[in-house]
């Protein structure tokens, strides 16, 4: 699939081009930015839901996620270079909020949780940068898997309840679901196309499955089997969501 158009030839042309002052029309097959955006904070919500994170924590690790895909922006749409310097201070922020998780009572869990989360998150930002081509797919998944572990880790701790386990898990599959929209949408229509209704259709939708499952999880929760702990039981719920997610595509 190529990014530009090309202009219409003449039949009798041997191939030229017809009309010497028509101007082909410029298709960019990128990831759209509404299902991007909905991806990348959908990620950063896993990990807000979990509430394993201290404020500090979250808030800086969520303005670097910020920073790092607004350099990616002004890096396809204006200079390299300018982009670089707009991100590049986006990565040290995360890093920080990562060494920041590794304080207090229970930073054991807590680091486990943050690194994978926030780490899950630049992946998902950087596999829908604009600029990227091949590997966008499998970058979103390696990504929202990251991102998974960290909700692993949380249950495995024992640090966080049934519903934020159940939060966090819908939230990483709706950033998944909101990358491939942003993909698939992007390579047919372009960014270029008003995509606004369809993306925001499709995501609602989604959302409404989301809040579903973690109504079922509730519901499930008082069908514990004796002897499965909390932190247990959670686990299984999330893998069989995950597992759905896997399917879904």
């Amino acid at each position: 699939m190529t990014e530009t158009g090309t202009s219409a030839t003449s039949a009798d042309g041997g191939g030229t081009a017809r009309g010497a002052d028509a101007d082909p029309v410029s298709v960019t097959f990128r990831p759209t930015t509404l299902s991007t955006l909905v991806a990348v904070s959908a990620a950063l919500f896993a990990l807000a839901a979990l509430e394993v994170a201290t404020a500090d924590t979250f808030l800086m690790g969520s303005a670097g996620v910020a920073l790092v895909t607004a350099g990616l922006w002004v890096a396809w749409r204006w200079r390299r270079l300018v982009g670089v310097v707009v991100g590049f201070p986006g990565v040290a922020l995360v890093l920080l909020a990562i060494a920041g998780s590794w304080t207090g009572v229970g930073r054991a869990v807590a680091f486990a949780t943050v690194a994978p989360a926030l780490l899950g998150a630049l992946l998902v930002t950087v596999s829908l940068a604009p600029g990227r081509g091949e590997g966008t797919r499998t970058l979103l998944k390696a990504g929202c898997g990251v991102v998974f572990l960290g909700v692993l880790m949380a249950g495995v701790g024992q640090s966080a309840t049934f519903d934020e386990l159940a939060l966090a898990t819908v939230g990483i599959v709706v950033a998944y679901d909101a990358g491939e929209t942003a993909v698939n949408v992007g390579e047919h229509l372009g960014q270029e196309a008003s995509t606004w209704r369809v993306e925001s259709t499709h995501l609602a939708g989604t959302a409404a499955v989301g809040v579903l499952t973690v109504l079922l999880g509730r519901a499930l929760q008082g069908l514990q089997t004796p002897g499965l702990d909390l932190g247990q039981f959670a686990i299984v719920l999330v893998a069989v969501v995950a597992f759905v997610a896997v399917l879904h595509e």
